[in-house]
C-alpha cells in the first residue's frame, strides 16, 4: 500500500519524582531510572538529599563529565532534607529546603516540627541546549535550638542534556515531502532540539541516525510495519522505494538500531505518524525503547498517526479541497509551540483540517472518507514546554495561564 507519511519521533525521559534516600553519605549513585546523592549533617543528626528520577532516564556508568543524561520535557528535581537529636540531648531542625535549576532558586519550609522540609521542580531539559551539562542543586538551612546556631548544607548533581532531531523526506513525480518535513523540521528546531541530519535519506542513513537522536522523522511512504527510505531499489529491473522496517529477524530494522543504542543516549518515546495504518502498539513498541524501558506505561510518551489510509486533508470536511498534509502539520506546530500538550494540538489540527483517505461523487454530492488523527500513549506529551498532568493543565486553563512555560513548582508555572 502507498502512503503519504510523516512520522516524528522524540524522546522524553518522564521522571517521577521518588523519595531521596535520606542516610547515605556523600558520593553520587546512578541506576533504578534516576541518580541521587545524601549528605549527613550534625554529626548524623539530620541529612540533605537530591534526586533526579525516572523510568526513561539514562544513566551514565562510565567516568565522565557527568551523572547522567536527560532529555525531553518531563524532568523532576526532588530536594529533601529531615533533622533529629543532637548529642546531649539538643535538638538541630530544619528551617527551609531549596532546590535550583538553571539559575531559579524556589524555596519551600520545613514543616511545623523542623523535622523534615522537601521541594521539587518538575522542568523541561529542552530549555537548555543539547549536550549542554546542567548542575541542580539541594540545600537546606538547619539550626541547633541549643544554641540558636544556623548553616547550611548543599548537594549537587550534574547531568548531560540530549534533545537531537534527524529527518528525510523523499521526491516523486507528483509529490514531494518537502513541505512537511520543513514543518515538522521546525517543531523540533524551535522547541530545542539539535539537527543531526535530514535530506533524502538512504536506508542505512536512516538506520545509523537512530543511534544518537531522540526526535525523528519522516516524510515519505510507508504501512503499517515498514517505511520508505529515499533509497530506490530495482527488483525485476523495476524501481522499487526501499522501504526499512519497523522490526523482524536481523540487524536491518528500526528496532534493532533502536535497542542496539547506548545506556547514556536516552530513548524516543515520541512518533507522530501522518500516514496509513501506523496507530498500533506494535508500531511503536517496535520503534521506540521508551515503550520498552517503562514496560508500557506511555507517560509522557505517545504515538499520534492513522489508523486508516491517509491521503490528503481539507478545510471544508463536506468538499475535498484537496489540500497537502502540511497544512494539518502547520497547526499541529504552531500548538506545540504555543503550549498545548499533543492530543491538544491533535484535536486542533483535525478541527481545522479534515483528513481523508478519498473522495467519492455521490449523487452530485461528495463524500469523503475520514482518516482523522489519534493519540495512542499519553496525550498529555509535549515538545517544547513543560509536561503538565490535566489537573494541572484545568488549574492553568480557569486562572488563564498559558501554559508555554519551562518549569513548574508548587502548583505554579514559568
Amino acid at each position: 500500500m502507498r502512503v503519504i507519511a510523516i512520522i516524528l519521533a522524540l524522546i522524553s525521559a518522564a521522571l517521577t519524582l521518588g523519595q531521596p534516600g535520606g542516610g547515605s553519605t556523600g558520593g553520587g549513585s546512578t541506576g533504578g531510572g534516576g541518580i541521587s546523592d545524601s549528605i549527613l549533617v550534625g554529626g548524623g543528626a539530620g541529612g540533605l538529599s537530591i534526586q533526579l528520577a525516572g523510568d526513561a532516564f539514562a544513566d551514565s556508568s562510565t567516568p565522565s563529565s557527568s551523572d547522567g543524561t536527560v532529555s525531553g520535557t518531563n524532568v523532576n528535581l526532588g530536594v529533601s532534607a529531615f533533622a533529629g537529636g543532637l548529642p546531649g540531648g539538643a535538638q538541630l531542625i530544619v528551617l527551609d529546603v531549596t532546590a535550583s535549576v538553571g539559575g531559579v532558586e524556589r524555596e519551600s519550609d520545613a514543616d511545623v516540627a523542623g523535622a523534615a522540609a522537601t521541594t521539587s521542580i518538575r522542568f523541561t531539559s529542552t530549555h537548555f541546549a543539547h549536550n549542554e551539562n546542567i548542575t541542580v542543586y539541594g540545600r537546606a538551612t538547619f539550626e541547633d535550638t541549643s544554641t540558636n546556631v544556623q548553616f547550611s548544607s548543599q548537594v549537587s548533581l550534574t547531568v548531560r542534556v540530549h534533545n537531537a532531531y534527524f529527518g528525510w523526506y523523499i521526491v516523486e513525480t507528483g509529490w514531494t515531502g518537502l513541505d512537511d518535513y520543513e514543518v515538522v523540521k521546525d517543531i523540533f528546531t524551535s522547541s530545542g532540539f539539535a539537527f543531526l541530519d535530514g535530506g533524502q535519506l538512504e536506508f542505512d542513513e536512516i538506520l545509523d541516525a537512530f543511534l544518537p537522536g531522540t526526535a525523528w522523522s519522516g516524510h515519505t511512504h510507508g504501512t503499517e510495519t515498514q517505511i520508505a527510505s529515499a533509497e530506490i531499489e530495482f527488483i525485476n529491473n523495476i524501481p522499487y522505494w526501499r522501504y526499512v522496517s519497523v522490526s523482524g529477524a536481523g540487524t536491518d530494522n528500526i528496532a534493532y538500531a533502536v535497542g542496539s543504542r547506548d545506556h547514556v543516549t536516552p530513548p524516543y518515546h515520541l512518533a507522530i505518524v501522518y500516514a496509513c495504518e501506523t496507530v498500533s502498539v506494535g508500531f511503536f513498541e517496535n520503534t521506540s525503547a521508551y515503550f520498552v524501558a517503562t514496560q508500557g506505561k506511555e507517560t509522557a510518551g505517545a504515538h499520534a498517526g492513522f489508523e486508516n489510509e491517509v491521503a490528503l486533508c481539507t478545510a471544508d470536511p463536506d468538499y475535498p479541497d484537496g489540500l497537502l498534509l502540511s497544512n494539518h502539520a502547520e497547526v499541529l506546530r504552531q500548538g506545540l509551540l504555543d503550549g498545548l500538550s499533543l492530543g491538544q494540538a491533535v484535536t486542533l489540527a483535525n478541527t481545522e483540517y479534515f483528513c481523508y483517505q478519498e473522495a467519492i461523487l455521490i449523487n452530485g454530492e461528495w463524500y469523503l472518507v475520514p482518516s482523522l488523527m489519534q493519540v495512542v500513549g499519553d496525550p498529555l506529551t509535549t515538545t517544547k514546554w513543560v509536561y503538565l498532568s490535566t489537573a494541572e493543565r484545568a488549574e492553568l486553563s480557569q486562572n488563564s495561564v498559558t501554559p508555554d512555560k519551562w518549569y513548574y513548582w508548587n502548583g505554579v508555572i514559568y
